[in-house]
């Protein structure tokens, strides 16, 4: 079996054109599916051409391996194009996703301040622990750059105090301590405070009038089931202490086991 070579020209980077080879067929073949041949291509052949020079495309067997590579690289074009746009379409429906949990906790504030908060807090959340919603100042007499917050989890409401150069204090107080959850509306802003067991008053101003109308009907709803929660475990304790007491009544009067006496035992008296 012979082996065909070819001799082509190339452009060179000086533009000008340069003969290259010889090379054999299958790696002229090769050299078509790595891209480095045109359809315009000359290519000339001692076997093939009788050493004559004719464009790539005028020679029926490279024409059709150069129409095959082609082919699978429009192919192979058309399938990343297809995993790019799924790819497109799933990043997508995650960003949608993300920005209405985002717009769920936030009411349209803020958007930077609260990916902020919230990337900053949530390392510091128990397991089963979410953020619920966020209001943060929005002071209108002067620059405002590190608001407050007032965050609201499943578990815990979390007064946010950032500082500068990115530090931050925060204090939390579970909801089954809290009551009397309150909000006053003014003309720039409005101001939320609750009623900590303890006595302490905890309060927060020039909050946004819809994040705290937001934040005291969550907190109502936390409220009522913390009163529930303190409810029953009242109803524990005074169950457990009844019981307790019971136990110790009982245990006063506690008879002794009487004394069984065998007849057999007791010596009889004969006669008189």
């Amino acid at each position: 079996m012979s082996v065909h070579e070819w001799i082509y020209v190339s452009d060179s980077a000086f533009g000008t054109t340069e003969e290259m080879g010889p090379v054999a067929e299958t790696e002229l073949l090769a050299l078509i599916r790595l891209g480095r041949l045109k359809r315009e291509t000359p290519v000339s052949s001692p076997s093939r051409t009788k050493g004559a020079y004719y464009q790539l495309q005028q020679i029926p067997a490279l024409l059709k391996a150069f129409e095959q590579f082609e082919q699978e690289k429009k192919t192979e074009q058309q399938r990343k194009n297809q995993e790019l746009m799924v790819i497109a379409q799933q990043e997508e429906h995650r960003h949608s996703q993300e920005m209405q949990r985002i717009l769920s906790i936030s009411d349209c504030q803020d958007l930077t301040a609260v990916l902020d908060i919230e990337a900053k807090l949530r390392p510091l959340l128990t397991q089963h622990e979410a953020i619920q919603y966020l209001a943060i100042q929005r002071k209108f007499l002067w620059v405002n750059l590190v608001p407050d917050a007032v965050v609201a989890t499943n578990r815990r409401l979390i007064f946010y105090k950032p500082k500068l150069f990115g530090a931050y204090d925060f204090h939390d107080y579970l909801w089954i301590d809290l009551h009397n959850a309150h909000f006053r509306q003014g003309y720039f802003g409005a101001t939320f405070w609750a009623r900590h067991t303890s006595g302490l008053l905890l309060q927060m101003d020039w909050l946004p009038r819809v994040a705290v109308q937001k934040l005291y009907r969550l907190a109502q709803d936390r409220e009522e089931q913390a009163r529930w929660a303190r409810r029953d475990l009242d109803l524990e304790m005074r169950k457990a202490g009844a019981m307790q007491v019971n136990v110790q009544t009982n245990n006063q009067f506690v008879q002794p086991p009487t004394q069984i006496i065998d007849a057999q035992a007791v010596p009889r008296r004969i006669g008189n």
